[in-house]
């Protein structure tokens, strides 16, 4: 996991840490995301919960993570069981780096002839 995360940290307490370090109250966070300040007291409390991808992408814009903060963030999403963080089911990969190009991907829009070329080069390095 990238620096910025313990291994125990969970995405609530990253959030509530971005959250508090950005001077946000919890009822001016819950606005920005559309979201109730009981949802995102439970949220940052461990509580189960379920996120979208939705649900995510606007507490990510709302926090305006920095590309390394984003990759911790969609880490620890990928950890909850009831997310929707990536797709594809790819979350319980082990190969976080696989998450993240999936992740990537997806919000660049890769099309399918553009995964073509991505898997045709990488067989060609394999060689």
């Amino acid at each position: 996991m990238k620096k910025g995360a313990s291994m125990e940290t969970t995405l609530g307490q990253y959030v509530r840490k971005k959250r508090l370090d950005r001077r946000m109250t919890l009822r001016g966070f819950a606005n920005c995301v559309a979201l109730s300040g009981s949802f995102i007291s439970a949220m940052e409390n461990d509580e189960k919960v379920t996120l979208s991808s939705a649900v995510l992408s606007k507490m990510k814009n709302a926090l305006n993570l920095s590309p390394d903060e984003q990759e911790v963030y969609y880490e620890l999403a990928s950890q909850l069981k009831a997310a929707k963080a990536l797709p594809m089911g790819f979350t319980e990969t082990k190969h976080g780096v696989v998450r993240v190009a999936l992740r990537v991907a997806q919000e660049m829009g890769a099309t399918d002839e553009e995964w073509r070329d991505f898997i045709r080069r990488f067989r060609e390095n394999l060689r």
